[in-house]
């Protein structure tokens, strides 16, 4: 009796059209078909915290490099975009931004009343 794919439950055997008859062994699992690794590499693989696809080298997208942030992780190209979003939805952005825009608004116009009347 073969064995069976831990993913799709069918015997690991050589079926035409189907399974090549090739697999990969996975440590406390069992072994699964070749054919079915990479779906199950994508479905356990770890995701995005911008934008929810998995963590692994995609031609043409992603290079596979990735960022460790406290939450999970981050692909090279979206760490800005989440940086940004973390920014303008955090409850406290708004105080910061009051802030900051009152400062530099009554920054330019004490130096616009000093040179105004001085010159």
């Amino acid at each position: 009796m073969a064995d069976k794919c831990f993913f799709c439950s069918e015997p690991i055997l050589k079926i035409e059209g189907k399974f090549s008859g090739k697999y990969f062994e996975i440590d406390g699992k069992g072994g699964i078909h070749e054919e079915c690794h990479a779906t199950w590499k994508e479905k356990n693989a770890k995701r995005c915290l911008h934008c929810r696809e998995f963590i692994a080298s995609t031609p043409g997208k992603f290079s596979g490099r990735y960022y460790s942030l406290e939450k999970g992780q981050v692909h090279e190209v979206n760490l800005f975009f989440y940086f940004f979003i973390l920014l303008f939805f955090n409850p406290n952005f708004i105080f910061y931004f009051l802030f900051i825009f009152y400062f530099y608004f009554y920054f330019i116009l004490f130096y616009f009343f000093i040179f105004y009347f001085l010159f």
